[in-house]
């Protein structure tokens, strides 16, 4: 088992390396008749039953162009939570409510949040916003709504009264507060993120056929079948994904989201590690027959020295104390001997190439170069039948050797019949040890479907398995419209940067009282008992 668990290791990298180069050189196939051909196969597909029914292009049109509202009711059983320690009062079905409006005619948008245990509120909040002002509403702990202005925040915090209780900032620059970034200096940057991606792809197409040579060439073995070969430049693709991060870090900061830099860092490594992986050069091969793609196909040759960086995600995959052992069983054998070679050899048939979307056959080979002989096998199986009111999906994984299968499972199903908008899913991998399968699975159904303006998708029941029993975790629906009633403007909102100190002591004084005695009605805290100072008795 300790071999399974070494080789899947290098495959959870290697393989998402393999899929994304198959996925962009598909994308950025330069050679007008392959272009051709797999753009008339992708028109040739079969739509999603899913799809047809919710009229789901439409809907996302209207969306774009006006807005939208997304509400999720969600109920956790009292099951499920005995064993979380808490308070009597908080026992019970929890409910979970969360409503968000997004209004692009009018430029506001509107959040509400709220909980509630056996129908019974418990907390709920409300964050309003547009071009001009966030507006906060905490019905259980204040009286009032309050809110920012937007526009400069060093001008709203100089001279107020939050200067005097706190001192100068000393900020290094002023932010420009934008709670509705549409309509701003920065909209157009904003907007690329969701509606104007067009241009960055064009972009990367041409960067990807400069970065690309094809080739074509017969092979006696397959009569019949064309090879167009796509050999692409490693560090020009890399490159590629780079302009492409470089222009989603600027969007993510005109919108005004942190950490921008860390995401940045970590994509950074990862380009990095891609491109130790795949060499100066990797080559992706098409399979082209009666004018069809039927297969692509893709080796790897990977120094294992160069997966060291990876040690810490693979010791998820199984206990520390093996990982660390394996570890350092690979970093001694580096130390001692030349690097090993592990080849990886990818192959994606299609099971009907005048409908891709019928699914395929994924197999890899995984062996030490020089060892073929000693090869793990991953069979990974998709299919998918679809009429015009219905589709069943199955995916079945197999891992092998020569001498052992270690799975050959069916992972994930899922059945969907637009007639009754039944739509069931399972996912599940067998556990070895207790000889049951661990996964979950969704019961669901779509209802109120107005085709290209919305539906609501309720899940019936949501259940996972383990040991043998089905556990329920969650119930509820989730809406999706793009027709919502009209979002109100607060009527009165106290902001943070007007008030003076009569009125944040108040704030602060409201607050910490309303506070205490919620936390006391929920057990989330003893009521305080009042004080006998014995006064009667001494008068007495």
């Amino acid at each position: 088992m300790s071999k399974l668990k070494k080789w899947l290791g290098k495959t959870v990298v290697a393989t998402a390396v393999g899929v994304v180069s198959l996925q962009a050189s598909a994308g950025a196939a330069p050679l007008d008749d392959l272009n051709a051909i797999l753009e008339k196969q992708n028109e040739a597909e079969t739509p999603s039953p899913i799809s047809d029914m919710l009229d789901w292009d439409a809907l996302v049109e209207a969306m774009n162009a006006g807005g939208a509202q997304v509400a999720a009711n969600l109920t956790i059983p009292e099951e499920l939570l005995k064993d979380a320690g808490l308070p009597e009062e908080l026992q019970g079905d929890l409910g979970l409510t969360a409503d968000t409006t997004v209004d692009l005619t009018d430029k506001q948008w509107l959040f509400k949040l709220a909980a509630a245990v056996n129908s019974e509120d418990i907390a709920s909040l409300s964050l309003y916003g547009d071009e001009n002002q966030l507006a906060l509403t905490l019905p259980e702990f204040l009286s009032k709504t309050v809110g920012l202005k937007a526009g400069s925040f060093q001008d709203q915090y100089n001279g107020s009264v939050w200067e005097q209780m706190f001192g100068e900032l000393n900020m290094p620059e002023d932010i420009d507060l934008k709670f509705f970034p549409d309509g701003t200096a920065s909209a157009a940057d904003t907007t690329d993120l969701v509606g104007n991606i067009k241009a960055i792809l064009e972009k990367a197409t041409k960067s990807a056929e400069d970065a690309m040579n094809v080739e074509t060439r017969e092979d006696e073995k397959y009569p019949g079948v064309t090879f167009y070969d796509a050999t692409y430049d490693t560090e020009s693709v890399v490159n590629i994904y780079r302009d492409l991060l470089t222009e989603l870090s600027s969007v993510l900061s005109a919108s005004g989201i942190s950490d921008v830099e860390e995401f940045n860092q970590t994509m950074e490594e990862a380009l990095e590690q891609s491109k130790a992986i795949l060499g100066d050069q990797f080559t992706v091969t098409y399979w082209v027959e009666n004018d069809q793609v039927t297969k692509m196909s893709m080796t790897m040759k990977m120094d294992e020295s160069l997966m060291e960086e990876q040690n810490d995600t693979v010791s998820d995959l199984y206990d520390d104390a093996e990982a660390e052992s394996e570890t350092e069983e690979v970093t001694a054998a580096t130390e001692a001997q030349e690097p090993t070679i592990v080849v990886m050899d990818m192959l994606y048939t299609f099971a009907d190439p005048s409908n891709m979307a019928a699914g395929f056959d994924m197999d890899m080979d995984i062996y030490e170069e020089g060892d073929e002989a000693n090869v793990m096998h991953l069979a990974y199986a998709f299919d998918n039948e679809m009429t015009d009111t219905s589709m069943d999906m199955n995916v079945n994984m197999k891992v092998s050797d020569a001498e052992e299968t270690y799975l050959d499972a069916d992972i994930f199903t899922m059945n969907f019949d637009a007639e009754s908008g039944a739509m069931n899913i399972k996912v599940s991998v067998p556990d070895e040890e207790s000889g049951s399968d661990v996964g979950m699975a969704i019961d669901s159904t779509f209802g109120d479907v107005t085709a290209g303006k919305g539906f609501t998708w309720t899940l019936n029941n949501v259940t996972v398995s383990a040991d043998g029993e089905q556990i329920p975790i969650l119930s509820g629906y989730v809406t999706i419209n793009a027709e919502y009633e009209k979002i109100e403007t607060p009527a009165e909102v106290d902001m943070l940067a007007d008030m003076d100190t009569t009125d944040v002591m108040g704030l602060m004084m409201e607050l910490q009282n309303n506070a205490e005695s919620w936390m006391e009605k929920w057990g989330l805290a003893e009521e305080e008992m009042p004080v006998d100072t014995g006064t009667e008795a001494e008068t007495e």
